[in-house]
Formats: C-alpha cells, sequence, structure tokens
C-alpha cells in the first residue's frame, strides 16, 4: 500500500493505540474487529478499518488518550468521560452511540436527553436522542395510546396521548355527524340521565331516557320520556305527563283504571260534549252542555230551577219550585187560589179580591195610592206617599222629623224639634236669644245678642277688636291687643315689664323696674327717661358709679369702665398724674405723659426725679 492505514488496537482499560502501516501489503478481505482475528489468518497480519491487513517493518501502534489527534483517531480529549463530546474510544460522540452526553444545555446542538442506540422511535429515548414525551408526534410503545404531536383536545388523540373515547369528558370536535367517532356532548360520567346521554349524544326529549338532572320550570326539563312520537299514552311529545285537559286523548288505559278518558278536548269549558274531567258529556253530569240542554243540575229533583229532563222549570209544568212557586194548578185562571204567575192569591198580587181587598197594584211600593197592605193612603198611616207626602211617621207630636200635615221639620217653623234645634221662634231676627239657624244665642257665633254682647266677631281670637268674652279689647284685659298693644299682663302695676299703657317697658321710659334681680336682662336702679350718659342715671339705667365707663359730669374726672390702676384714668376715677405714687403702663417711652417711674414724694434727689424719669449720673442732680 502506498498510503498510512490507521489501525485500532484496544486493551480494555489501557486505551487504544495507534499504529502506521507504510509498506504495499496485501489486505485480506476478511471482515475483523480485533488483531487476533487477523493473526488467525496469517501471521503477522492486524486489524485496520475492519479489515486484515500485514504489518510492515516500521509499522507503529497509536495512542487514544493522550490529547493529540492522530491518524485512525476523530478526537482525543486525554479523559475517560463517555458523556462528553469524545468517546474512550477517540470517536466523536453521536446520537445512537449508546452514551447520553451531559456536557450541553437543552438549547446547545448535541444535546441528549436519552441514548438507547438503537432504531427503535417508538420506545422511550427518541432517534433523536430527545427523551420520548406526550406530544412529541410519535406513539410511545406500551405508554401512549396515541400522539398526534398537537394541543387539540377535541381530536381523536388527546392532550394526554390518549385515545379519545366516548365518556373520556372530552367533546370531539374533529369528526362529522354521522360517523362513529361523531360527538354531540362528553360529559365523562356514566350518568344516562343527565344532559348527555352516554353515547355521547345531547339528551332530547324522545330519547327514551329521562332527565333527573333538571327541575319542574327549567328548560329541557322532562316529566317523561317514553321514546315514541304517541300523543295518546302516558307521556305525550314533550316529554310531559299526559293529563285530562292536555288536548290528548289517551287511548292506553281501560275504563275504570286511574288516568282513563272518555275524551279530551284540551279545553277549560264545561259546556262542550267533553267535560274538564275527560268524561263525555250527559245529562244529569251536573254541567250545561251548550246546545243541547237548558240546564243540568245533576239530580233527580223536579222541584228545582232544571227538571230531571234538562229543561228549566217553568210556571205551569205541574211542579211546584221550591222557594219560588207556591203552587202550580197547570191552568189559565187567574182568580183561583193559585195565580197564573203559580203564587197563591195575596194582597200585592195584582188583582183585587173582592170583599177582601180596597186596592192592589201589584206592586211592592207602599209610597204610591195604594199600601202594601192593600188599603188606600193617607197622611197618618205611617207610609210616606211618594210626591204628595213629605214624610209620615203616624203620630200627633210635633218636636221631632215630622210635623203635623206630613211636613218635614225645618226650622222656623214654629216646632223647636227634640235633639236637632235648641229653640225655633219662627222669625229673622238673629239678634234675639233664638238664631235663625234656631240655636240659642252664644257669644262666638258671630252675632251680636241685644243687651248681652258688645261685639261677637265669630273667632276664637282675644288678639283682635273683640275678646272671646265678646267684649271689646282694652289695656289691662289680660290680651295683646295684636299691632296695638305690645304687652297686656293685667295688672296696675308701672314696674313690671308691661306698664301700664301696655307698652313694654324699657331703660329710658323713665319709670324703674321692680321686677328683676341684679345682673338679669333688664335690670334697672334708676330711669330718668333721658339719653345723657354722664348724669347719675346713664343709658344702661343703672345708677351712675365709677368704674361704669361713664364719666360722671362734675363728680368724675374720667371714667374708663375697667380695673387697671396703671393707665390713664385711675381705679378712683381721677386722671393719672406724675407723683400720684404709681407708675403708668399703658405709654410708650417717648410718649407725652410717660413714666419711667413714681415714686409719690417731692424729693428729687432720690431714685425717682419729680418729672417721673428715672435718677442718673449726669442728670445735674446728685442723689
Amino acid at each position: 500500500m502506498n498510503k498510512w492505514q490507521i489501525l485500532m488496537l484496544c486493551f480494555g482499560l489501557a486505551g487504544c493505540l495507534e499504529a502506521k502501516l507504510t509498506d504495499h501489503e496485501e489486505i485480506s478481505d476478511n471482515g475483523c474487529t480485533e488483531h487476533s482475528e487477523c493473526s488467525a489468518v496469517a501471521l503477522g497480519m492486524v486489524c485496520v478499518d475492519g479489515a486484515c491487513v500485514t504489518a510492515g517493518d516500521d509499522w507503529q501502534e497509536p495512542v487514544c488518550g493522550n490529547d493529540r489527534v492522530e491518524d485512525g483517531e476523530q478526537c482525543d480529549d486525554a479523559n475517560r468521560d463517555n458523556d462528553d463530546a469524545c468517546l474512550n474510544n477517540c470517536k466523536l460522540a453521536v446520537c445512537g452511540d449508546g452514551f447520553v452526553r451531559s456536557d450541553l444545555s437543552e438549547d446547545d446542538e448535541g444535546f441528549e436527553g436519552c441514548d438507547d442506540a438503537n432504531e427503535d422511535d417508538s420506545d422511550a429515548c427518541r432517534d433523536s436522542c430527545i427523551a420520548a414525551r406526550c406530544g412529541d408526534a410519535v406513539t410511545q410503545a406500551g405508554v401512549e395510546g396515541c400522539d398526534d404531536g398537537n394541543l387539540s383536545d377535541q381530536d381523536a388523540c388527546s392532550n394526554a396521548c390518549v385515545v379519545a373515547r366516548c365518556g373520556d369528558g372530552i367533546t370531539r370536535a374533529d369528526a362529522v355527524d354521522g360517523s362513529a367517532a361523531y360527538e354531540e356532548c362528553d360529559d365523562g360520567n356514566t350518568s344516562d340521565d343527565d344532559d348527555c346521554l352516554n353515547n355521547c349524544r345531547n339528551a332530547a326529549c324522545g330519547d327514551a331516557v329521562l332527565r333527573v338532572d333538571l327541575e319542574p320550570g327549567d328548560n329541557g326539563y322532562e316529566a317523561c320520556d317514553d321514546g315514541n312520537t304517541n300523543d295518546d299514552d302516558g307521556c305525550v311529545e314533550d316529554c310531559v305527563l299526559a293529563e285530562c285537559g292536555d288536548g290528548n286523548h289517551r287511548l292506553d288505559l281501560e275504563l275504570g283504571a286511574e288516568g282513563f278518558e272518555a275524551c279530551d278536548d284540551g279545553n277549560a269549558t264545561n259546556g262542550d260534549g267533553c267535560l274538564n274531567a275527560c268524561i263525555v258529556a250527559s245529562c244529569g253530569d251536573n254541567e250545561l252542555h251548550i246546545g243541547e240542554e237548558e240546564c243540568d243540575d245533576g239530580n233527580d229533583s223536579n222541584e228545582d230551577a232544571c227538571l230531571t229532563g234538562c229543561r228549566l222549570a217553568t210556571c205551569g209544568d205541574g211542579y211546584v219550585r221550591d222557594g219560588v212557586e207556591t203552587c202550580d194548578d197547570v191552568n189559565d185562571i187567574d182568580t183561583d187560589e193559585c195565580t197564573n204567575d203559580c203564587g197563591n192569591a195575596t194582597c200585592g198580587d195584582g188583582v183585587v179580591q173582592a170583599d177582601v181587598e180596597v186596592c192592589d197594584d201589584g206592586n211592592e211600593f207602599d209610597t204610591d195610592a195604594c199600601l202594601n197592605s192593600c188599603q188606600l193612603a193617607s197622611c197618618g198611616d205611617g207610609v210616606l206617599h211618594a210626591g204628595v207626602e213629605a214624610c209620615d211617621d203616624s203620630n200627633e207630636s210635633n218636636t221631632d222629623a215630622c210635623v203635623e200635615g206630613c211636613v218635614l221639620a225645618r226650622c222656623q217653623d214654629g216646632f223647636t224639634q227634640d235633639g236637632v234645634e235648641a229653640c225655633d221662634d219662627n222669625n229673622n231676627s238673629d239678634e234675639d236669644a233664638c238664631t235663625n239657624a234656631c240655636e240659642l244665642s252664644i257669644c262666638g257665633d258671630g252675632f251680636v245678642h241685644n243687651g248681652v254682647d258688645a261685639c261677637d266677631d265669630g273667632n276664637q281670637l282675644n288678639t283682635d277688636g273683640c275678646t272671646n268674652a265678646c267684649a271689646f279689647a282694652r289695656c289691662g284685659d289680660g290680651y295683646i291687643y295684636a299691632e296695638v298693644e305690645d304687652c297686656d299682663d293685667e295688672n296696675v302695676d308701672n314696674n313690671d315689664a308691661c306698664l301700664n299703657d301696655c307698652s313694654a317697658a324699657t331703660c329710658g321710659d323713665g319709670i324703674v323696674r321692680g321686677d328683676l334681680g341684679a345682673g338679669e336682662p333688664g335690670y334697672e336702679t334708676c330711669d330718668d327717661s333721658n339719653a345723657d350718659d354722664f348724669d347719675a342715671c346713664p343709658g344702661n339705667c343703672l345708677s351712675a358709679r365709677c368704674g361704669d365707663g361713664y364719666p360722671y359730669s362734675d363728680v368724675e374726672v374720667c371714667d374708663d369702665g375697667n380695673a387697671i390702676e396703671t393707665d390713664a384714668c385711675r381705679n378712683d376715677c381721677s386722671e393719672a398724674s406724675c407723683g400720684d405714687s404709681i407708675t403708668r403702663l399703658d405709654l410708650a417711652e417717648g410718649a407725652q405723659d410717660y413714666e419711667a417711674c413714681d415714686d409719690g414724694n417731692q424729693a428729687d434727689n432720690d431714685a425717682c426725679r419729680n418729672d417721673c424719669s428715672e435718677a442718673s449720673c449726669g442728670d445735674s442732680i446728685t442723689r
């Protein structure tokens, strides 16, 4: 051979040795994996790249693991790790070599999650050396029922890699109606009586399965479901229990069975051929069959309003109707004991019986010319004759509501009606003891009773010109005359809050109030009725005194109304002056009359000068 041949000799944990051949040597076509296989063929042959070759004299073995990539090596990282990029046999790590690389992150190229060195893509390790998982589009044998690699949970393979089936709780959306896989619903339970059947079809009336998951009134509620379209059995078409009055004639029951119907017209009337109890109408069933019967009271009596032939009872039919007829003689004679209106002849039947009745007008009105006693009406008979009498109380009293002549009692008729009128003098004067309203004259009735009332304004006000005692308002009557008097205390005391002229007492009215104690609002110790604040009685009606804030003429030099002794006005109401032994404090230094001190003496050589300035060195006065 004219080229180098690379021989890999593996000695277990000792590593791999590299050999080189330079000579032309015949290569045996025997396949080999170890040198021993070639030496069995011919002495001096070695195994290189799966072929037996004759080694030359200068052949050297290469060394795997010396950190140098030599002939016959794809890599050499000088370590014993089989989980990195270079295997212990100095071959590059590849997916399928049986070793899981751990030197890469999941996002790195060449990353392996597993490596089972086989070509089976349906086991736990994919051919791409990624761990099998649900959703990788490869069905893992013995683990997954399917794997379609999508995120849809509504197709033939769920997101849990389980083959979709009716009852798994997921409604398939990929199948068309009519196909075996089609589902309208899937509630994942084994209950066949809710809104989704066990065949994954929506519950519907007529599916022969009774829903129990709804309350009456809920949409879809079923009281029954017999799976047929017959409306003549116990369950009608809309899954409602058959009942009398639903308009469906039941045919599934025998006569006498509970719920049996002889008819059912679906209406609420009992007047047609089918009663509301689903019984065929007949005479005597106590229901009026319109157009067929005049009446039907459900009994066998001929003495009520309906005869046994369902005909209305009438006068002249030969039957005495209880409570309506007193007789029925089946003749047309009106003058016998039984009149033609089937009543016993009596007063008021409209027929005058000779020698028995004076009159008989046949009505019940006792107020016409013929009384209900069949006697002619007259005043005093106790019956009001309409249009003739205003009243008739059948007595001779003129003090009740009906007076002589059958006339209604009225005020001014000259008769005092008991319990109604207090008097009745039959005149038109309101100024005597009996008013025109037939009431005794009293103060407050609005009428001035001559010789009794001074006035009478008919109201309950004591504050106007006429008091409730019907006397003219005056000062001192105890009532305040509105807009005329300020007050009225009904006494002659002029020293209280209300003066004798009914004006309110005020400071300055010249009258000293004596009804208040010191400190109370309005208290006075004087009142000279003038506006001079500087005399013995100032404008507050309190006797002048030093400290009241008003300088009393010819008595006080000043009065500032305060208790401060160190200002311009002394507490004895004399003006402050230098030498009065009180130092003024109300002035700023430099102001006129300012005092720095005041010792009240005439000595000018002490600490306080006679001009009330403080002595100081240089003031030309020796202390």
